[in-house]
């Protein structure tokens, strides 16, 4: 893994964030969290957690479960606030030149995160901020954050599109996806193996502006 790679004669130092000028020694701290909303994840996104826990473990870092509180809300939050994005400014555009399935599957979109008023929007945006002042606290403490990609293996494609009434599975799975999104942090999705020919992985969280997590992105970028 990505995360196991130093800089042949690098300084055991390494600053956690270009502007910050602090230093960090030692192993890496992993804030660890294999169900991030508490209501369970697929077997073999369990073991692909397991086997990044595993890995990183064995490559002397220091790895810490952690409760991540806000998880629920933020991917709430992005829900509410992406419908009220789509309603402002593409709504009127969709119900002219989109298909019929696009339709129906926006429309399932919304009806699954309910309607949004303005007032709603400003105290989600308030909300979204406070969330992410708590990750980078979490940040400030560890390094590096392992999440699943999706709480379910990977979904046949199109499968939003073609069938909405799927639609509230697929969003609850892909759940650590699109808080990730709402939050602004980095991420990189590192694949850990397979499971009857499907790919497992899992992503890692960074800080913002971090040197390891451009180390990590140009590492991910690099591979096929």
């Amino acid at each position: 893994m990505a995360i196991r790679a130093r800089p042949a004669g690098g300084h055991r130092c390494r600053s956690c964030c270009r502007c910050s000028g602090r230093l960090r020694q030692g192993p890496l701290r992993v804030a660890f969290q294999p169900d991030p909303f508490g209501d369970g994840v697929a077997p073999g996104v369990e073991l692909a957690m397991r086997q990044a826990r595993e890995a990183l473990l064995a490559a002397g870092q220091q790895v810490e479960e952690v409760k991540l509180s806000d998880a629920t809300e933020a991917a709430a939050l992005w829900g509410r606030v992406t419908m009220a994005e789509v309603a402002a400014l593409f709504q009127s555009d969709m119900d002219r030149h989109g298909s019929g399935p696009l339709r129906d599957t926006v429309r399932a979109y919304g009806e699954h995160f309910g309607p949004v008023g303005l007032e709603q929007v400003m105290r989600d945006l308030m909300a979204r901020n406070r969330i992410r002042r708590a990750w980078s606290q979490l940040l400030e403490r560890h390094d590096l954050v392992p999440l699943p990609v999706s709480a379910e293996l990977a979904f046949p494609n199109e499968l939003d599109f073609r069938q909405p009434d799927q639609i509230p599975r697929v969003l609850r799975a892909q759940r650590c996806a699109y808080l990730i999104n709402l939050l602004g942090q980095p991420s990189v999705a590192r694949p850990t193996g397979l499971l009857d020919g499907v790919p497992l992985g899992v992503q890692l969280v960074g800080a913002q502006l971090g040197t390891l997590t451009q180390q990590l992105w140009q590492q991910g970028m690099a591979r096929p």
